[in-house]
């Protein structure tokens, strides 16, 4: 008896596994529609890419919603978080080159390096017509 329960019981489980095994694989397909959906819209249609990418956030948050049923505070929380981590790195880039750029011209190194260049290479800009 205990075998045949045994056996009833993981069969259950084999067909639960199953049944799970094919929503994951339905929901992992589905999860690339985003990824199409932004190569298509950049190289296809050759929108700008403000506007696919826009696009394809307001897409792949419906699907996120939709099928996988996520908290739209996560997903606010995801869009804010992949603003943050897409627009500190620009930030410390700008500020490093205007930072280089004042010590630069205060200090006296840019006319330093033009000088140098000047000696190397003919100034293009004076000949100029």
């Amino acid at each position: 008896m205990q075998s045949s329960a045994f056996l009833a019981y993981f069969s259950l489980q084999g067909v639960f596994l199953k049944g799970v095994l094919y929503m994951e694989s339905y929901k992992g397909l589905i999860g690339v529609i985003p990824f199409v959906m932004l190569f298509l819209l950049l190289v296809m249609t050759r929108l700008k890419s403000y506007v696919s990418s826009f696009a394809t956030l307001i897409v792949t948050s419906a699907i996120a919603i939709l099928i996988w049923h996520a908290p739209v505070s996560i997903i606010g929380y995801g869009v804010v978080e992949g603003l943050v981590i897409a627009t500190v790195p620009i930030i410390w880039i700008i500020f490093a080159a205007v930072l280089a750029f004042v010590l630069g011209t205060e200090s006296g190194a840019i006319e330093i390096i033009k000088k140098t260049l000047m000696g190397i290479t003919p100034n293009f800009v004076k000949y100029r017509r």
